[in-house]
């Protein structure tokens, strides 16, 4: 654990992946303000079920990102795949969805605008975060110039590349500096309760995504 005694860490969003009621329950309680929901965290993460997200809305006060990701492997889907991403965020909407988390792209590893088009036009007046999907596109700031025009498109989850944070904090850095003025950029890789000021220290952002990264030993600055 740590102690969070950092005045700079005021204003931050500490936001936990969950892929369970139990666990979105004790998030929460140990200082998430917010919530990433998915299935199969083994898989990085893929659509959770309606009655899942449903429980969770109904049990938790902070707001909840439902993940909309049909299968594990690459971000090229093909027209069968995006239309059930189409079905599934109009299921999410039903039950009160509108905070979603997606990533698509290219055979050639760019973001995929029209796909991403399409979905967006699913869900009209949803956020959407473009998860790290993003990391494996090879000039990211091109990426985000790309998505710029999509002002449903609100957030960026990037470990910058890396399977870390720590290891990605140059590219994330960069990021923040060229576009935190549009889109909020989420770090993530391996962030926990433990290592957490360590990177909060290295990239000074204001939003931080994680499996492991709560609880946090002293969470007042949250509050």
């Amino acid at each position: 654990m740590i102690k969070c005694t950092d005045k700079r860490v005021a204003k931050i969003h500490i936001e936990a992946c969950v892929d369970s009621l139990s666990t979105a329950i004790a998030a929460e309680k140990w200082g998430a303000t917010r919530l990433e929901l998915c299935r199969d965290l083994h898989l990085d993460g893929l659509t959770p079920s309606s009655d899942l997200v449903d429980k969770v809305l109904n049990s938790v006060g902070i707001p909840v990102k439902v993940m909309i990701r049909p299968r594990s492997g690459d971000f090229n889907y093909n027209t069968e795949e995006l239309k059930l991403m189409q079905n599934s965020i109009l299921e999410m909407r039903e039950i009160g969805v509108n905070l979603f988390v997606t990533g698509l792209l290219t055979e050639e590893n760019k973001v995929a605008v029209s796909a991403l088009s399409q979905l967006i036009a699913s869900a009209p007046g949803s956020h959407f975060t473009f998860h790290k999907a993003i990391d494996q596109v090879l000039d990211k700031i091109e990426a985000l110039e790309m998505l710029s025009p999509y002002q449903e498109v609100k957030a960026i989850l990037t470990s910058g590349g890396s399977t870390t944070a720590i290891g990605g904090s140059l590219t994330i850095r960069k990021m923040i500096s060229h576009y935190s003025h549009r889109f909020e950029i989420i770090a993530a890789g391996k962030i926990t309760g433990e290592n957490f000021m360590e990177v909060h220290k290295l990239l000074e952002a204001t939003s931080y995504h994680g499996k492991n990264i709560v609880p946090l030993q002293d969470i007042d600055f949250l509050k």
